[in-house]
């Protein structure tokens, strides 16, 4: 058995989806970051149907720079792209990427159309998707996992998510790189360079 700190845990077979080794794996708990693994589904199911858009500049907000657990330091008004934005999204802490790439998703699927904010359309589109997967002790109030009384999953749930996640190809590239480079353009057309996994851009 692993020696963990977790209070709850699972391991399972990537192909089959078995459990080899478990406890508690059924309980609702507090996910933190492991909730961007559906934020990063969604969006690599849109990267899925169309390439193109990872070169898609996506501006960070106001919100999205405001976002506290953030590290990879694009300011308000500071654009990527979505290539870029998933790389950071899935750094420690990519809280800040999370809800530019929920915005951008919200815009793109439709949420100006539906007359609501574009982050709460992706949230809904997460539970929804949630509930497509079997994800039956799942339930998202944000895209990035900082504490929400109602936002939790189990560990068995989280098994289904990572499994979907990986089917993408992008998602597993991204999952295995190592030392990103990246660049932001703010609003004059001025460019920072950097090394993404330091988390910083100069």
């Amino acid at each position: 058995m692993p020696d963990v700190s977790c209070k709850a845990w699972a391991v399972a077979d990537a192909k089959t989806l078995r459990y080899l080794a478990w406890m508690r794996q059924e309980e609702s708990r507090d996910i933190a970051s492991t909730t961007k693994m559906m934020t990063a589904l969604l969006s690599a199911q849109e990267i899925g149907k169309d390439a193109t858009v990872l070169d898609e500049a996506i501006t960070f907000s106001k919100r999205a720079d405001d976002t506290s657990g953030s590290s990879t330091t694009i300011r308000a008004g500071e654009s990527v792209s979505l290539r870029d934005a998933f790389f950071g999204l899935m750094l420690p802490s990519g809280n800040d990427a999370s809800v530019a790439l929920a915005e951008w998703y919200g815009m793109r699927k439709g949420a100006v159309e539906a007359k609501t904010d574009p982050l709460k359309f992706f949230v809904d589109a997460m539970n929804d998707e949630a509930r497509r997967l079997g994800m039956m002790k799942t339930t998202f109030r944000n895209p990035h996992g900082i504490t929400d009384p109602e936002h939790k999953s189990s560990c068995e749930d989280l098994v289904i998510l990572a499994n979907a996640l990986m089917q993408y190809r992008f998602a597993a590239e991204v999952v295995g790189a190592r030392g990103p480079q990246s660049s932001a353009t703010g609003v004059a057309g001025k460019k920072r360079e950097g090394d993404m996994e330091k988390y910083e851009l100069r």
